[in-house]
């Protein structure tokens, strides 16, 4: 986000400015912003640059580019997490393959996991239509 936004606003991404504007809008994204609001923000982040205002379809561009790569860094590590948690509760030692080859062979048959069909009477079928 650092390098697209610097790009934009023509500084380095690692200019102390450009972390704080790119912190806030990772904010915005997490707090549920849209897009149109991360394009406010630029806007307000445009003047407060000294450029010229930024043209409205290259500014919702932008806010576009910049919400999804924030929202994809947070499921990321949304995922990451999920992850981690989910290896802490497995059992030490043993790789989910196995574990998962276990719970497939020790499974019942398909066949009799199923109740039989059973074709529901004549008079029981025309009572279930009228209903």
């Amino acid at each position: 986000m650092a390098r697209v936004l610097g790009h934009a606003i023509g500084r380095d991404a690692t200019d102390p400015a450009v972390e704080v504007h790119v912190l806030t809008i990772r904010g915005m994204v997490e707090a549920d912003s849209t897009e149109v609001h991360v394009s406010g923000y630029l806007r307000t982040v445009w003047t407060t640059e000294g450029h010229a205002e930024l043209e409205p379809t290259a500014r919702r561009t932008l806010a576009i580019a910049l919400w999804h790569i924030a929202k994809a860094g947070l499921v990321r590590d949304a995922m990451a997490r999920e992850i981690a948690s989910l290896r802490c509760a497995s059992p030490a030692g043993r790789p989910l393959g196995d574990q998962l080859r276990d719970a497939i062979l020790g499974a019942p048959p398909d066949a009799s996991t199923r109740a039989p069909f059973v074709p529901p009477r004549p008079h029981e079928a025309s009572a279930q239509r009228r209903r």
